[in-house]
Formats: structure tokens, sequence, C-alpha cells
């Protein structure tokens, strides 16, 4: 009852295609009760087509290449992850990895992709611009050891802030406003060159067009000296 009154659109389907998508959930996570714990944390998995669910399991295994056992976990304790684009999905570990140099061991325990992208950038750019996190080398090491990404990520904004940035909330509220401003600032900045760009090309298509018919008239006169 709690699984219908949370996600009441399971109703909708057909019992066939339910049980197709179940088994196919049996595949990544191994028994009926994995199964059972990913349904209750995210019902809205058994509305989900199940080329999307593929999809997305795809990406885990095989661009970000983690092992078997961590999908079954990533899938288990954070099935949401199903419900992201492949690209998303994607770009979370992306950043996580050469971003932030974290292990796929440290995404799996800190329940990364439970985390919205603007969640895990404003925290980790927190702590860098404090100069408390460091940027990892191009092996992905660091010469001092940098805050676990559980605590960074899987904690309360008021724990994040007195055990592991050690500042108070205006100081946070403060960097989160700036950096969304930058973000719209770099927004508006992609805009205008991708308009200067286009206007660019629009001129030089008229140039050509331009240079075209100058040539086509030449070639006429040419021809009508000739006859004469």
């Amino acid at each position: 009852m709690d699984l219908l009154s949370t996600c009441p659109e399971i109703l909708k389907e057909q019992p066939t295609d339910l049980k197709r998508k179940v088994q196919n959930l049996q595949k990544f996570v191994a028994s009926v009760e994995n199964v059972a714990k990913l349904i209750l944390k995210c019902p809205r998995v058994l509305t989900l087509p199940l080329s999307k669910v593929r999809s997305v399991v795809g990406v885990l295994k095989e661009n970000c290449m983690f092992k078997t056992a961590q999908v079954q976990t990533i899938l288990t304790t954070t099935p949401v992850v199903l419900l992201e684009t492949p690209e998303n999905a994607e770009l979370l570990f992306q950043y996580a990895f050469f971003a932030m140099g974290s292990t796929r061991e440290d995404m799996v325990k800190a329940f990364l992709f439970r985390h919205k992208w603007e969640h895990i950038r404003s925290r980790h750019m927190f702590l860098e611009r404090r100069g408390m996190y460091e940027p990892p080398d191009k092996t992905g090491k660091t010469k001092n050891p940098n805050p676990h990404l559980r605590d960074i990520l899987a904690t309360t904004t008021k724990d994040f802030l007195t055990q592991v940035a050690f500042a108070s909330y205006e100081e946070y509220a403060t960097f989160v406003s700036l950096l969304e401003q930058e973000e719209e600032t770099d927004v508006d900045t992609s805009d205008m060159s991708s308009s200067d760009d286009d206007s660019e090309d629009t001129e030089d298509k008229t140039d050509e067009d331009t240079d075209d018919e100058t040539d086509e008239d030449t070639d006429d006169e040419t021809d009508e000296t000739t006859k004469r």
C-alpha cells in the first residue's frame, strides 16, 4: 500500500510488463530481495522503459567502469540514479573522478548519484577556494589528504559546515549565491559568443554571395564583349 500510494502510476502498468521489469532489475542486483529494496526506495523505477534502465546501467558499467558488485550496491542504495539521463549520470562521475580525484569506492560510499550536480559542485568548490581541498594532479593524487567524499556530500549542511568546512552558514550561503551568479555570467557569455559566431557566419555567407554575383556579372560582360 505504501508503494502504490507513493507511486500510483504503477497501477497503469500491465502485469506482464511489471514482471519483465522486475526480472530485468534482478539481472543487475542479483536477488529478488535486492529488487524489493530498490523498488521500495524508488517506486518510479517500475514506470521506466526497459531501455532507459539498461542505458543507465550500461553507462555505470562501461563508461564509468564500476565493478559489477559496485553497480549492485549503487542500484540498491541509490536507485534514483536510474531516473537520471545516462549523460547526467556520467557527468556526476566525471566531476567526482577528475575534478575531485575521488575513487569509485569513495563514490559508492558517498552515495554520489543520490546528489544533484549543484550540491556536489558547491560543496567541493567552497572547500577548494578556502584552501581546504587540494586539486588532484594528472595521476589523481594530492600532496595532502582531502576530506572524505562522504563527509562532503552525505552530510547535513550543519554538519558539513561545523565538521568539514569550519565555516558559518552565512559564509556558505554567500558563496553559493556568488557561484550561481558566476554560472549565469558564463551562460550569458557563451550565448553572446554563439551569437557573434552566427553573425560572422552570416557576414561570410553574404560576402560569398556578393562575390558570386560579381563573378557572374563579370562573366556576362565578358561574353557580350566577345560576341561583339
